[in-house]
């Protein structure tokens, strides 16, 4: 058996400890708890900076500085970073904390010129793609829902088109005059069958039952938006509101199960469930957690009178 390093059996413990010391914050707002907060978000920094340092600041700035003093004069162009940076900590003084607008301005302007295009070319023309799947394709491959796909279809990927033009609309606030609203209708309904005749006309598909399907998704797809203009505008964006609600919700149940997860894991490592029975036989994690709870229970009970 491999034996454990003393301060690896000690770190075991703290951890535990330190693990029942957040859980002390469903009693109360309590010193344990701070202790372990505090501890938690002094490491969480203090390992931040020291990443930054060797895996950022190092190799991109301080490393090219170095050659530019060994002869390569080029690299001393980042002699610039470092004083734009040591211009940053001006904002700690009250009296010259203008001096790191100047710094702030460039990196705003700079970051503002490269995330826009980037993020343009990058997210946004491929999210508008993806939006609009190719539903000829999804035919051939999955037909109309495929439960062994996680539902993938065409049904799906109308749903998809649909709510999200009717979420888009629901954000759409301006009246739509009278007169205009009777043309909502009839530009659907054309919309509809054009895109449905096309679809027809001009689909790869050779089956007239897939090609049927994937004109009315199209065209279902292509009318929608439309409605914006009708006197059912209302119907569109009670749509989108519970295509926001599902969505919300699904996104609050994934964070939720993330952080049961997590609750798992560390419950898991209290009851040596974690660690390989080698390891656990030297750590004694439920002796650990018996002593760290009898000590913070203990210390509630002392607080608690203390504070009465």
């Amino acid at each position: 058996m491999e034996e454990m390093a003393f301060a690896q059996i000690v770190g075991a413990w703290v951890s535990i400890f330190l693990t029942l010391a957040v859980l002390s914050f469903l009693f109360d707002d309590n010193p344990i708890y701070k202790m372990a907060e505090h501890l938690f978000m002094g490491v969480a920094i203090g390992y931040g900076i020291v990443e930054a340092y060797f895996n950022l600041l190092k190799p991109n700035l301080f490393d090219k500085i170095g050659e530019g003093f060994s002869g390569d004069t080029g690299q001393l162009i980042y002699l610039v970073p470092l004083g734009l940076s040591i211009m940053l900590l001006f904002k700690i003084s009250p009296k010259y904390a203008w001096v790191a607008r100047v710094p702030i301005a460039i990196l705003v302007a700079a970051y503002a010129a490269v995330k826009i295009t980037g993020e343009t070319s990058g997210k946004l023309i491929g999210q508008i793609g993806a939006s609009f799947p190719n539903m000829s394709e999804t035919w051939t491959q999955h037909g109309l829902w495929d439960w062994q796909a996680d539902g993938a279809g065409v049904f799906s990927d109308v749903f998809l088109v649909v709510g999200l033009s009717a979420c888009l609309i629901h954000f759409y606030f301006s009246e739509i005059d009278a007169r205009v609203q009777r043309v909502g209708v009839p530009l659907a309904a054309g919309a509809f069958v054009l895109v449905l005749a096309c679809s027809f006309a001009m689909s790869p598909l050779t089956g007239g039952i897939g090609k049927m399907v994937v004109g009315v998704g199209l065209g279902l797809c292509a009318a929608a938006p439309f409605l914006t203009l009708s006197p059912h505008k209302h119907l569109l964006t009670r749509f989108g509101v519970m295509v926001l609600m599902v969505s919300f919700g699904a996104s609050f149940g994934f964070t939720v199960m993330g952080r049961i997860s997590l609750a798992i894991g560390r419950g898991q490592e209290l009851l040596g469930q974690s660690q390989s029975p080698e390891k656990v036989a030297q750590i004694h994690p439920q002796l650990a957690s018996l002593v760290a709870l009898t000590v913070i229970i203990g210390f509630l009970v002392v607080w608690r009178k203390r504070s009465a």
